[in-house]
């Protein structure tokens, strides 16, 4: 559990919010479930909402009471394909679940927290075992008369994985609700700030990932009127990154092969010798963070940063992402890599995204599996721009082959 524990949930110093959904599933936990299908809530939430944060805080409350034991996993770092994988890494004789098998019967009450299971969606990786694996926990946990299971997973993995859309028939689940004018202006106050923001600005806080970045960044030439979360990483890759070439060196081979092996973490001891300096800078920085203890992991701060940075050195490579699908195999594997390079063009160059997207979509090499991943990301869009709009109406809502897997998709009809 001790990932979950040494997660920052701070905006900066010791200033924390606890979110109000926070009370109300530790009331949930607190009640008894006669029926397995009540034992699991999920938490869920766009990128940046707060999910990992609300899970610690739940770990934090939960554990303080008696006769209540609770094992908290975070996904995103212990990935684990079978009951060998748990031994090793933890040099246990026995499996996970015969562990829990064990602290169930001597506990009051058993809480499994699963956090992040999203990590190991399809949208990341090509290798399900993992998933399979932590299903079947999830699902053998469930059963046990005296436990609850919480996990939090994004809203787009939840709509959009097989195996992950399941969880949305739970008579429990959570979607984090934004920060609070009250909430963004009293971090801002106590960050030297009395103006009130703008109402665009105002909005784009709301998520706590983006008021963290901002109050981070303040002074260092952060826009106020051109606010993107795109936009706070450049300041962020500009101010720091570029402050020496060993950072962008050691950034691209951790990218590249965090990439390659299609994991969110990679051991320290990899990089240790050619880039020391550099990791030492970033982890002070928080761009990059420790974790697993035992294995001595690094990984970055927020996977929305790792999309960026592999997605950055890929378009400034200049790489058309068409033309080099069509040279290699277009499996599973390449999934996250086309939706990073399409997500950062998006919000760096509009002119050419919607031309390679048209490009991309229209192309009778590329498979139709990548076609309808890209259709239902461009769906999923909150804030779609004027560009999108008219090329879904003039190219996709004309089309059979694309109609149906976009409007499936569709978070709001008014948005297209």
């Amino acid at each position: 559990s001790s990932d979950l524990q040494n997660l920052n949930n701070c905006f900066f110093d010791d200033l924390h919010i606890e979110n109000p959904i926070v009370d109300r599933i530790t009331s949930w936990i607190d009640q008894n479930s006669e029926n397995p299908k009540d034992r699991l809530a999920v938490i869920t939430g766009d990128a940046g909402q707060g999910k990992s944060v609300v899970m610690r805080d739940i770990f934090e409350k939960v554990s303080k009471k008696e006769n209540i034991c609770v094992l908290a996993l975070k996904a995103d770092i212990l990935s684990l394909e079978n009951d060998k994988d748990f031994k090793d890494q933890y040099d246990c004789p026995v499996s996970l679940q015969k562990c829990i098998n064990t602290i169930a019967a001597k506990s009051e009450k058993f809480i499994l927290l699963v956090d992040q299971l999203d990590a190991l969606s399809l949208s990341l990786s090509s290798n399900r075992k993992a998933l399979t694996y932590y299903n079947r926990l999830i699902n053998h946990v469930m059963c046990l008369p005296n436990a609850k299971v919480v996990i939090s997973c994004r809203l787009y993995d939840l709509d959009c994985d097989e195996m992950l859309s399941r969880y949305q028939t739970s008579q429990n689940v959570f979607e984090v609700p934004c920060l609070t004018n009250e909430n963004i202006k009293e971090v801002l106050v106590r960050k030297g700030l009395k103006n009130v923001p703008a109402t665009k600005l105002l909005e784009f806080l709301k998520k706590p990932l983006h008021l963290y970045w901002y109050c981070r960044l303040l002074g260092e030439g952060v826009s106020e009127t051109d606010v993107s979360l795109t936009n706070l990483y450049h300041v962020l890759w500009n101010r720091i990154v570029l402050a020496n070439k060993e950072n962008v060196d050691f950034l691209k081979k951790f990218s590249s092969d965090l990439y390659k092996n299609q994991v969110l973490s990679l051991s320290k001891i990899l990089y240790e010798t050619d880039y020391n300096k550099s990791i030492a800078r970033l982890l002070s920085e928080n761009i990059i963070v420790e974790t697993n203890k035992r294995k001595a992991s690094l990984q970055f701060v927020h996977q929305s940063l790792f999309d960026y940075v592999n997605a950055r050195l890929l378009v400034e490579s200049n790489v058309n992402i068409t033309s080099e699908l069509i040279r290699e195999h277009q499996g599973l594997f390449v999934r996250a890599r086309v939706q990073q390079y399409f997500a950062y063009l998006r919000d760096v160059n509009e002119t050419r995204y919607i031309k390679e997207l048209q490009n991309f979509i229209s192309n009778d090499d590329i498979r139709f599996h990548l076609k309808l991943l890209i259709l239902s990301w461009l769906a999923f869009q909150e804030h779609p721009h004027k560009i999108e709009k008219e090329y879904v109406k003039s190219m996709i809502l004309v089309n059979e082959e694309y109609l149906g897997p976009f409007i499936e998709n569709v978070r709001s009809a008014e948005r297209f």
